[in-house]
This record gives C-alpha cells, structure tokens and sequence, in this order.
C-alpha cells in the first residue's frame, strides 16, 4: 500500500492500542518496505495524528505523544535491561541488586511512541528483545509505562539490506503493512512539504523513476527519500541552470546517473518556454507539442507564481493553466496549497476569474 494508505492502517491499530487499559494485549505494527519509501515518514504522520485524532483528545493525559527512533541492531543486553543497582542494605536477608531502567525508556506520564527501525538489521540474539515487546510490552524486564506505543520497520530481504531473516514466532507477533513507492501520493506529501515543484513535476512525467532498485554497483539509486534531497539541493543558490541543469555528478551522487541525466533533460525542456514572470504580470498563454514541455511550462508557471503570489498573478495564472490538459490544470491549482512559501497564494487562484471554469472542467 502507498504511504498515506500505510499511515491511516498505522494509526487505526495505534488508536486501539491507547484506547486499551495498561495490561491489556496491544498489538504490535511491523512497516515493510525498500529503503527510502518512506517508512519513517508514515511513522511521523501517525505521531501528528494520534495528538489530534478525536477518540483519544479524552484519554491522552500529560504531554501529547512524541517519537523516539531506536535501533535494536546498536544495543548490548545492558542497554535493554539496565546496570544493576545495589540495595542500599546489602546485609538484609531479602537484598537483592535491581536494574535501573534504560535511559530511553519512557517515563511514566510521558506519552511516547517508540519506534525500532531496521528491526531485522540487529542479529538474532538482539531480536530475541522483540519477542519481549511485541508480546508482553516490556523492555529488558522493564513494562513499557501507560501512554507508551510501539511501532516496528525494516526492509524485505529482496531489498538487498543487511538484514537478517526474522524468527517466525516474531514475525507471528506482529501485524505487517508493506509500504510501496506511489507517486501519487509522495506528490501529495512534496506538496505539503512544499518540495520543489521542478522535482515534483519530473515524478509526474517520469513516474517509473521514483523509485528504481540499483543495478551494478552503483550506490546512488532514485527513491522518495533521495528525490526530497533533490529537492533540498535546489533550494541552494546558483545550483541549478536550466541551459545545463545540475551539475551531473553531483545530481548523480544522489539519485544515480541515469535519473539524474533525465532529470537534467528535463530541466532543459525550459529553453523552449516564453517569459513566464512576463505571461504572470501581463497575462497571456503557451501551448507546445511535447508533454515534456507541457510538464515544464507548469512547473515554472507554479515556481513562479508561489515565489510572489498577489491577485493580478494569480488570474493570470489560472488564465494561463485554461490552456492545457485537465490534469495539468488540476495539479498547478494543487500545488498553489503549499503552505511552506506563501498561505495566499490559493487564496488569490480561488478569487481568479477562471477558477470556476477549470474546476468545472476537472
């Protein structure tokens, strides 16, 4: 399932997971996926959900829920269970030593979500820490507080990790949800993030190149995570050029040389765009041949247009979108929602003159 289906199952077995008394069986979320889908992500969707999410508002008690990221495959058995501690009588005939519990253990009070990524990183005798978790919400003998969850992550063998193959009686424990590369969801996501519409864009033209396992030995490979890094690269000064691009090597360091080459590609579709500042000052339309191109004008007319959004521009804009396909039209008013640069900016495209006519087309 894509993330945003990932992230509502998530949080549906988390909800019935808070909404049980301290004691009571909870169920135990296992996120599978290739490196760089997006895991993570899906995780800090549900920790934002959970402190807004209505059945809970009456049962969350402290401060809202907060995320803690752990890695099993990093801890020795004192990690877990403590450093014992003496009794302060050590003569009494009852003294025993006791372990403290684990820095990260949360406290009570404390409304966190412990999240074991890359559970099937850490060696069987590691694992074995799981079974403890998932059955009995305990942690090295420690039970997890009131107002703790647990969510688990790590990659299929397929995905070439360094993992090691899960016990069966853990993998029982568990409930799995396979998380897989969308486009039409990580657009949805680079949307609210506010990515750079040029990465967003290329996805939705070339949509195969969102996620491509490596070949060879290439380290580089095209994946949601690498691509947001693309995204965090062109927000660098004097990085992109759209007469040449990116520099290769240094796009190809991030996404692998053949996505980064079509990446390039496309940034050079511009060179057959008018004055896009002029078209959203002076109003007027483009239209061309190849989608390509069409993919590109939108891109830069959206760029453009949530750099200085104002009213003028904004029914200049949507005048501009009236003349290419329904799709497009539909996506260059949705990415006007990015609250990152500007909150006017759909704002101003609902009041446009045109508004009503794109969306009554769509």
């Amino acid at each position: 399932m894509n993330v945003r289906k990932a992230a509502q199952v998530l949080v549906k077995v988390l909800v019935s997971n808070a909404m049980r008394k301290q004691g009571e069986y909870k169920l135990t979320p296992m996120l599978w996926g290739p490196p760089g889908v997006g895991k993570s992500a899906v995780v800090r969707q549900a920790v934002q959900a959970l402190n807004t999410h209505p059945k809970l508002q009456g049962l969350i008690s402290g401060s809202p829920y907060i995320l803690k990221d752990l890695r099993l495959s990093t801890m020795l058995p004192v990690d877990v269970r403590g450093v014992p501690a003496l009794p302060k009588d050590t003569e009494a005939e009852d003294a025993r030593f006791r372990f403290i519990p684990p820095e990260f253990l949360p406290h009570p009070g404390q409304n966190t979500l412990l999240f074991f990524d890359e559970v099937n990183t850490a060696p069987p005798s590691n694992q074995v820490v799981a079974y403890e978790i998932a059955l009995d919400y305990a942690l090295g003998g420690h039970p997890l507080p009131e107002g703790t969850l647990v969510v688990m992550a790590g990659n299929r063998t397929e995905d070439k990790g360094a993992t090691y193959d899960m016990p069966l009686p853990l993998a029982n424990r568990l409930v799995h949800i396979t998380v897989d590369p969308d486009v039409d969801a990580f657009f949805e996501y680079g949307v609210e993030r506010g990515l750079n519409p040029l990465v967003l864009g290329f996805l939705k033209f070339r949509r195969s190149l969102l996620h491509v396992p490596p070949s060879g030995k290439e380290k580089a490979f095209p994946t949601p995570r690498s691509w947001e890094y693309v995204s965090m690269l062109l927000e660098t000064e004097d990085v992109l050029d759209y007469s040449r691009g990116v520099d290769p090597e240094l796009l190809a360091g991030i996404v692998g040389s053949g996505a980064a080459a079509e990446f390039n590609a496309y940034i050079k579709l511009h060179k057959h765009l008018p004055d896009i500042d002029d078209i959203l000052n002076k109003g007027g339309t483009f239209t061309h041949p190849e989608d390509g191109v069409k993919f590109a004008y939108l891109m830069a007319l959206v760029n453009k247009y949530i750099e200085r959004p104002t009213e003028k521009r904004a029914a200049n804009f949507v005048h501009a979108l009236t003349v290419l396909p329904e799709e497009l039209q539909a996506m260059g008013v949705y990415m006007t929602r990015s609250t990152n640069k500007t909150s006017n900016a759909l704002i101003y495209v609902t009041k446009a003159p045109d508004f009503q006519r794109i969306r009554e087309a769509v």
